[in-house]
């Protein structure tokens, strides 16, 4: 039996296909995808396990990835949004034929730190994992707090409130990619245009990854969004239309 793969679709013109991250869901777009879908024709996937879609039986890049370009537009622009980054660099490396442009979105091809590579410390990850066992939600609501403040906070939460949450092991998986996911190697070999879109004030991925992955990836377009954190189409919306827009209209 297929898996269910839940999908939101609207606009028209080229295809942009936009990938959440970690515990959320393609509600978390919602406004963001509109303001797109005045030029594009936006494919807001529900990762397998996440919102509306169903589980799939082993939660992996390799595995997610599948499951999207299945249902997937047959050449489209992608984004991904944090864990939703590492997604589509492993949809890129798959099918490279499908992926006209990628940007990534406060995302990264490493997400822990080591030498000579800024990210989240181990032990700080390490701590949501053993804490995830003993209580998922409080555990989500943490990692919010990690990612906004205020009325950014406020239309986080609401948005998960409006979804299914995810089960225990498909956030355990997640979190297991996000701590042991090394896509440095795939990052170099990508011949389509790449962004990097980061937030100056992310505390998740810290805007310091951007010059690094452009290290590997030296003709990629980086872009920081000042005064943003982990959610800048949620805290500085207009300015993240416009810079991910320009990119995807440029030649190349």
């Amino acid at each position: 039996m297929a898996n269910k793969l839940f999908s939101r679709v609207m606009g028209n013109g080229p295809d942009l296909v936009m990938v959440h991250g970690w515990g959320m869901s393609s509600a978390v777009w919602l406004e963001f995808a509109e303001a797109l879908s005045k030029n594009y024709r936006v494919t807001c996937f529900d990762l397998p396990g996440h919102g509306f879609s169903s589980p799939i039986d082993s939660f992996n890049l390799d595995s997610i990835a599948e499951t999207l370009l299945a249902q997937a537009p047959e050449r489209a622009c992608w984004l991904g949004w944090s864990l939703g980054a590492m997604v589509a660099l492993k949809v890129t490396k798959k099918a490279p034929q499908r992926v006209s442009k990628l940007a990534l979105l406060a995302g990264t091809a490493k997400f822990i730190s080591s030498e000579n590579w800024p990210g989240m410390e181990p032990e700080i990850l390490d701590s949501f994992i053993s804490a995830l066992l003993k209580d998922h939600y409080k555990t989500l609501l943490r990692f919010l707090v990690l990612q906004g403040k205020g009325d950014v906070l406020k239309a986080l939460r609401k948005r998960v409130a409006e979804t299914p949450e995810p089960d225990d092991k498909t956030l355990e998986a997640g979190l297991a990619i996000l701590k042991g996911a090394d896509l440095r190697t795939i990052l170099a070999k990508i011949n389509c245009p790449v962004q990097f879109l980061m937030g100056s004030e992310d505390a998740v991925v810290p805007a310091a990854l951007g010059e690094a992955m452009q290290t590997i990836q030296p003709s990629a377009q980086l872009d920081v969004i000042e005064g943003a954190s982990h959610l800048p189409f949620l805290s500085h919306s207009d300015e993240t239309v416009m810079l991910l827009s320009k990119f995807l209209h440029s030649d190349g």
